[in-house]
């Protein structure tokens, strides 16, 4: 068997950070300062802003490609030999080139020895 897959997605997403929810109203505070410098605990280093309150990540797309084969023999009806090969690609962002495709496989064998004469 040789088959082939090709697949992607589409992603757009945002990241909303909230302070001060209330759950009983469902609101939160808006007034926050997100300029000033705060100490952080323990003056142990240089202070730090809040973070802002939302990011917006533009759109990504992620393409994936498989190809994959399989190959069984089977000798007398006893011995059974059987191969899997595959190879998988994608555009993940900063991921090195020669990692972008990744090889699967596997081997594996059986022995009936129900159907030997000796049997």
């Amino acid at each position: 068997m040789i088959a082939a897959e090709i697949s992607g997605t589409n992603g757009l997403s945002d990241i909303n950070r909230f302070y001060g929810y209330n759950k009983e109203s469902g609101v939160f505070k808006s007034a926050i300062d997100y300029q000033t410098t705060f100490p952080l605990y323990g003056n142990l280093s240089m202070g730090q802003s809040i973070p802002t309150e939302s990011i917006h990540y533009p759109e990504s797309f992620d393409r994936k490609v498989s190809f994959l084969g399989n190959v069984t023999y089977s000798y007398k009806n006893r011995y059974v030999i059987y191969g899997s090969a595959r190879k998988d690609g994608s555009n993940v962002f900063g991921v090195n080139t020669n990692r972008k495709w990744h090889p699967l496989w596997s081997t594996a064998a059986s022995w009936d020895i129900s159907k030997e004469n000796f049997l």
